[in-house]
Order: C-alpha cells, then sequence, then structure tokens
C-alpha cells in the first residue's frame, strides 16, 4: 500500500467515533484508531483473545482494561467501564469494534434498582417486600409483618412543605433501620407508609418490635433543615403463625394499624380476630351507605334550635339518618365514624347540601324563610373547592345565603386549622353561618377562637347538662358564653332535655338550645312536603 494511501485510511479510521483494533489471531495488535487509544489507552489488548469473543460470534459486553488493570473512558478519563465488543475475521488478521456503553449499562443497573427500591429513602419497595414475605411464609411459621403510618403526615406537608415531609421520610427511615433487629426487613409501601418483615418471634416478640419502633420515634427528635419536629407512629403488628398468603398477613396488619389510628394514634397493635369481624361490619355499613345514596334509603331529619328567650325555633340541624328496610338498623354513630376514613363523606356531603338547599329553595319554605344547619366532615373541609361549591350552589337556586348554616366540630377544626379558616371564610363572606360544634370537647379551645372566624359556638353536651346544678359545669358555660359574646358569636346550648336547664341556661346568657324537651328530630319533608298544598303552604313547626 502506498505511503499516501495508508495515511489517508488513518485519518478515515480516526474521523470515526467507533473505537476500531486489528490484531493477529494470536493477539499481537496491528492496527488501532484514535478512539480506541481514547477508550481503552495505549496499552496491550491480549486480554481480547478470551473464549466469549469469536470472529463472527455474537457481540460480548465485559469490563474494560488496560495495561494497567483499568480502562479508560472517552477523553482519557480514568476508570473503569462497561463496553461491548464485536470480532469479525479480516483476511488473516481480527477486526474488533467497541463500543463504550457505560452510560447505558449503568442506566440498565439504576432501573434495575428502582424496580426493587423506593427512590426516596432507598429501602426496598412494595414488590421486594412482598417477595421476601412471600419467602419468609413459605419456609418459617414464626415470624410476622409490620405495617407503619407517620401520624398526621400530612399536616407536616401542608404546612411545612413537601421537601420537609421527604427528608422526615428519609430520616425515620434511618431511624427505624437502626431500630429493627439485623435479620428484620425494611420497606416503604409509599407516602407516609412503611412495613417491616420479621424473620423470627412469636405473637409477643412482633408486638414488642412494634412498641419499640413507637417509643423511640416518640423520643427521638427529628432536625430538619434546622428546625426540630415530634413525630409519632402508628404500628399494625400481624404475627406469622403458620400463615402461607402474604395477601393476608397485609390485610391482618393493616386491621392492626386501623386498630392503633382509632385508640389515639403513637401505639402498636397486634392483630385479633375480632378486628376482621369489625372490619366485615365496617365494610358492610360502607356498602350499605353507598348503596342508599344510590337508590334513596337515606333520609334526612330536622332538630329545632330554640331561642331560649323566646321559645321560636330559629333553625333546624339536618340529621342523616339510614332508612333501607335492611336489619339491623344502623345509627349515624355507626356509619359516620367509618365514612370519615374514605371519600364517600364527601358524597354523603354534597348530597346533604343539595338536599337542604332544594328544600331552601321550595316556595313554601321561601315564605315561612326556613333555615337550617348542615354538619360538615372533615374530608370536606379539607377541600379547597368545598366552600366555593356551596356558595354557588345557594347563588343557582336564588337562595338567601343566612337562611343556610354550615357546623363542624372543634375537634375536625384543630385538625386542620388553615382549612377551617379557609373554609369559615368562604361561608361567611358570602353571607352564610358557621358553627363550631362540641365546642370544649377538645383541648386549648379558647385557643383557637380569635383565629376562626365563626358565626356560632354550640356548647358540648357534657357541661350543658348539670349546668342547672351550678358547679363547675356552670362556670364553664358562663365562660364559653363571655368569650364568645366578647367576640360577636351566637351561643348554642345542646343536649337540652329537661326544663330546669332552659332556666339555668338562659340566666348564664345562653342564646339558643337543642335537645329532646325542646324537639324531637323529626323527617324534614314534614318541614318541606315533596309539592305545595293547595290549601296552604306547609309551616314549619316550633317547639
Amino acid at each position: 500500500m502506498k505511503p499516501d494511501m495508508r495515511t489517508l485510511i488513518d485519518q478515515v479510521a480516526d474521523a470515526v467515533s467507533t473505537a476500531l483494533l486489528l490484531t493477529t489471531n494470536d493477539g499481537v495488535l496491528v492496527w488501532r484508531n484514535k478512539a480506541a487509544v481514547a477508550l481503552l489507552g495505549d496499552g496491550p489488548v491480549d486480554w481480547l483473545l478470551g473464549e466469549s469473543i469469536q470472529p463472527g460470534g455474537p457481540a460480548v459486553e465485559l469490563i474494560s482494561r488496560s495495561s494497567g488493570g483499568e480502562g479508560r473512558r472517552p477523553g482519557g478519563a480514568a476508570g473503569s467501564g462497561w463496553i461491548r465488543v464485536h470480532c469479525q475475521p479480516f483476511r488473516e488478521l481480527r477486526l474488533y469494534e467497541i463500543f463504550d456503553i457505560t452510560d447505558i449499562h449503568r442506566a440498565r443497573t439504576e432501573l434495575i434498582y428502582l424496580a426493587d427500591h423506593d427512590s426516596l429513602t432507598g429501602l426496598v419497595n412494595r414488590r421486594a417486600l412482598t417477595a421476601r414475605l412471600d419467602d419468609l411464609l413459605a419456609n418459617a411459621s414464626t415470624g410476622g409483618l409490620l405495617i407503619i403510618d407517620v401520624d398526621n403526615f400530612k399536616d407536616i406537608n401542608d404546612v411545612r412543605g413537601h421537601a420537609v415531609g421527604d427528608e422526615v421520610m428519609r430520616i425515620l427511615a434511618r431511624l427505624l433501620r437502626e431500630t429493627l433487629p439485623p435479620t428484620a426487613v425494611l420497606g416503604r409501601l409509599g407516602g407516609d407508609e412503611f412495613a417491616v418483615v420479621l424473620a423470627e418471634g412469636d405473637s409477643a416478640q412482633t408486638l414488642a418490635v412494634a412498641e419499640e419502633l413507637c417509643n423511640v420515634t416518640a423520643r427521638t427528635p427529628l432536625v430538619v433543615y434546622g428546625d426540630t419536629l415530634r413525630v409519632t407512629l402508628s404500628v399494625g403488628a400481624a404475627p406469622a403463625d403458620g400463615e402461607r398468603d402474604c395477601e393476608v398477613l397485609f390485610t391482618n396488619a393493616d386491621l392492626g394499624l386501623y386498630e392503633a389510628k382509632t385508640a389515639g394514634r403513637n401505639r402498636a397493635r397486634l392483630f385479633a380476630q375480632e378486628q376482621y369481624r369489625h372490619a366485615v361490619t365496617r365494610v358492610n355499613v360502607v356498602h350499605r351507605v353507598r348503596e342508599a345514596l344510590d337508590t334513596g334509603g337515606l333520609e334526612l331529619d330536622a332538630q329545632p334550635i330554640v331561642d331560649l328567650a323566646t321559645g321560636r325555633t330559629t333553625s333546624y340541624e339536618l340529621l342523616v339518618r339510614l332508612r333501607d328496610g335492611i336489619h339491623p338498623e344502623v345509627g349515624p354513630a355507626d356509619f359516620l365514624p367509618t365514612l370519615e376514613r374514605g371519600d364517600l363523606v364527601r358524597e354523603l356531603d354534597h348530597w346533604v347540601i343539595e338536599q337542604a338547599t332544594t328544600a331552601l329553595a321550595h316556595p313554601a319554605s321561601s315564605r315561612t324563610e326556613l333555615c337550617l344547619d348542615v354538619n360538615v366532615s372533615s374530608r370536606s373541609m379539607d377541600d379547597a373547592a368545598f366552600g366555593d361549591w356551596v356558595v354557588g350552589t345557594l347563588e343557582a337556586l336564588n337562595i338567601d345565603p343566612r337562611r343556610l348554616g354550615l357546623e363542624i366540630t372543634e375537634t375536625t377544626a384543630i385538625s386542620n386549622l388553615d382549612a377551617a379558616r379557609r373554609l369559615a371564610s368562604t361561608l361567611r363572606a358570602a353571607g352564610c353561618r358557621f358553627s363550631l360544634d362540641d365546642f370544649g370537647a377538645g383541648f386549648g379551645s379558647f385557643v383557637y377562637l380569635k383565629n376562626l372566624p365563626f358565626t356560632t359556638l354550640k356548647i358540648a353536651g357534657e357541661f350543658v347538662r348539670q349546668a342547672d346544678a351550678g358547679g363547675v359545669d356552670a362556670v364553664l358555660v358562663d365562660a364559653v358564653v363571655r368569650a364568645a359574646t366578647g367576640l360577636g358569636m351566637t351561643t348554642v346550648a345542646e343536649y337540652v332535655d329537661r326544663e330546669p336547664l332552659v332556666g339555668a341556661l338562659r340566666r348564664l346568657g345562653v342564646d339558643r338550645g337543642q335537645g329532646f324537651h325542646l324537639g324531637r328530630p323529626a323527617p324534614l319533608k314534614r318541614l318541606v312536603p315533596p309539592r305545595e298544598d293547595p290549601g296552604g303552604a306547609a309551616e314549619p313547626e316550633t317547639a
């Protein structure tokens, strides 16, 4: 070959980005281009003679090496990397095409890792944890499963931001891992839930591990971006006890978690069969309410709220009743707490508002200026669009907003002060009444009054029942009345069940009362008939 032609071929080869090598069949290097030098260095290439790299064979992936034992990335950066080598015969020589696949291999490795791990905490994810649990149940009869929920984690995200929430989850992951036995597998199920597969131990030991996690977390301050936070956990524990189905164990641990949260959080509960029976009852009740919403099995009763000075009914509180003809009968106390934990309660709230506004728009109730009060769940209160929807519904039906009042309990308001303030402000700006129900049942009640723009305080029944006997209850009622009056709020005493209470409450300055002595709940349709009576509009009953 003429020198100028050889030079031209070298120039062309060097312009190619693929690393190219020519060797003899016994590994003597004949030629390589600049891309090969940049990728592999300029040392010997006898490592290319492995049995797996054969002329005409498939491309082979392997760690790139130079004479110094380490490969070189494009650009001459030192360090090991992954390459793909393809070899083909070239006359009496071997031609190697070598491609740098380090980035591809790294991405592939990361995808494999992410398939089994949580990207935020680095813990194994639900998929990998389930596989570990399956393996445990197939080979052992001891051990168990814990499901861990971070108490009130939504408040951290809402108040401090998701970045702080993410850091809390990372810190908790480290804390839990340090607390658990070495043989335990900690994973993250998603959101604010962790899970632990315990490789050994009976029921008592499983519960003991769960309680230790609660105790360590409760007494360990979490320092997040310079701020110190206190976090607690609720844990459901389910021992293996010879169980072979991991889904059953997940269900059992979840039922234990439900009991822990119902009992007040910051605690662990061991699964018991009785919890399963309770769960079946809850599911059946939710199903009945769902069916009743769709088929008309729900009704509203109205209980009068009476002016204690005049005896005149000022408004009616609407109470949901399940009348689907199925036994056993269940009351609101049986199904509302269960509904509060899911989205169905929001549908129920919308249904009640729609029924209330339809009744208020009826010609008979319009003429008598009937006023209704509706209880709102914490789920609807947390919905930023709920207040605007209520106002829009009133406007669409041309209803004076003053005729509709909404109520939330004190404990509901305290659970999310920002949401309570937002809803109260929206409704008051439109002209609606807004009541704080069960006032005094929570803690630090008076602290929240200055921040919540309510029109009415409903005094918890436990303070009202013995107010006519003097003593502590009368003092507390007097304090509530003074605070409410100073803030321009109306007071309503609940559970007024006898005549002596009426006089006592009136003397204490309570404005209105509600209870069986003043008027029992009756179907709303008695106040607002389906159609107007030609002989005269139906009038609301008075106490």
